[in-house]
């Protein structure tokens, strides 16, 4: 799929693990004992991150070079934990005190954040970027009070779904409105989370003011990073990522499947007890199928977890390269960014390439020239095609019969 847009992004990242690690556990709460719920936990100097849940605990592993966590919140300020030799961790946070002229979007201009009179919140583009995700809305998670943010279903190209304070609508479409450097926007998931400078977040009806309708469900605002007056800037980041799936659902052994299911079928009629002996050559159908072992001979044979064929391990990689450059009249940045994001369902994966030019020339002092342009080129797979209408594939897999047609002794039709 190829789409072209008169806007611009680009992406900035790093991330580098280590082979040895170890596993830090905590709980995390507010000045006045309360638990906090999705607060952030980040191992300092990599890219190890994870958040607290529903009980404000968190486990988190790290590499064994690390020497401190950072712990941020929203509305809190942000603590740097020394590690030591500790291995479990109890933090109390504090509320922030600065952040009132703190420079906020909102509309058509801008507003220093003392001067608010609605519900907006802000993250910062650093926030975002020292998430390594797909989709920039998944690093909104837990940094924006009232805003839930879930994925669709564990593709790499899943839809995020972004709720301000609840659902307004049965039958209607409950998205907020996407505002990408000005320009609405029906997602933004093909803006790179690194270059981005900033995301505001209007969250109560007075951004219906400026946005009418749309704006009902809130809005989301995206401001992406522009050149720099000074220097020449050239930026190259990239990450790399392992998933690994840490546990399966287990499956019965080829005895216990056929036993049980053999139990099942004289339950219901002989006609079904009887079919199932014909199809595993046992009981009354042994020995016309030579197997004198009967239902033992099952015991040697070897089942198959089929969901571990279906959800496996994954590799992904992303690298992103920025040049910027400018004078006190004409600021530009170029940009380019590539994403390799293998999915760990079977027939899973997503690529996307981005490429940006930006420039902001001031011709007098009362007229200014802006030009914003992205182009984004995207190839993905996930087909969900081959799943028996009982759920995902996955789910298949689990219930599928865990002997292969090889090891069945009597009669396969």
């Amino acid at each position: 799929m190829r789409t072209c847009y008169l806007l611009f992004s680009m992406l900035i990242y790093a991330a580098i693990s280590n082979a040895q690690t170890k596993t830090i556990t905590g709980t995390v709460r507010d000045p006045g004992g309360e638990l906090l719920v999705a607060a952030t936990v980040t191992a300092k100097g990599f890219r190890a991150a994870t958040t607290t849940n529903a009980t404000g605990n968190f486990s988190i592993v790290v590499p064994d070079k690390t020497k401190a966590l950072i712990i941020t919140y929203s509305g809190m300020e942000d603590i740097e934990v020394n590690l030591g030799n500790q291995t479990s961790i109890d933090i109390s946070m504090k509320l922030a005190r600065s952040g009132l002229n703190e420079v906020v979007v909102v509309g058509y201009g801008t507003v220093k954040r003392k001067d608010l009179t609605g519900a907006v919140a802000s993250v910062s583009g650093k926030q975002i970027a020292a998430v390594p995700v797909l989709n920039a809305a998944q690093a909104l998670a837990g940094k924006v009070p009232g805003v839930n943010v879930t994925a669709q279903d564990g593709r790499p190209d899943a839809s995020i779904s972004i709720r301000i304070r609840g659902g307004g609508s049965v039958s209607q479409s409950n998205e907020p409105l996407y505002i990408v450097d000005g320009f609405p926007a029906s997602t933004i998931a093909d803006v790179p989370s690194a270059q981005i400078e900033s995301i505001d977040v209007l969250k109560d009806a007075s951004s219906t003011a400026i946005y009418g309708a749309r704006g009902a469900n809130g809005v989301v605002i995206v401001t992406t990073k522009s050149g720099k007056s000074g220097r020449l800037r050239i930026n190259y980041d990239n990450y790399f990522q392992s998933n690994q799936p840490t546990k399966y659902l287990p499956t019965m052994n080829a005895y216990d499947y056929i036993a049980y299911n053999w139990g099942y079928a004289k339950a219901i009629s002989d006609s079904y007890a009887t079919a199932w002996e014909k199809l595993w050559a046992i009981g009354s159908s042994a020995a016309t199928y030579n197997n004198a072992q009967g239902i033992d001979h099952y015991k040697s044979v070897e089942a198959i977890n089929y969901s571990k064929q279906a959800y496996k391990a994954s590799f992904s990689h992303n690298h992103n390269l920025s040049v910027s450059n400018g004078t006190d009249k004409t600021k530009y940045i170029l940009s380019m960014s590539y994403i390799d994001n293998e999915g760990m369902k079977i027939n899973s994966w997503f690529k996307r390439a981005n490429a940006s030019f930006k420039i902001d020339q001031k011709i007098s002092n009362k007229l200014n020239f802006n030009f914003d342009t992205r182009f984004t080129d995207i190839w993905r797979m996930s087909n969900e095609g081959t799943t028996n209408g009982k759920g995902s594939i996955l789910s298949s897999a689990y219930q599928f019969r865990p002997i292969p047609n090889q090891d069945v002794v009597g009669l396969v039709e």
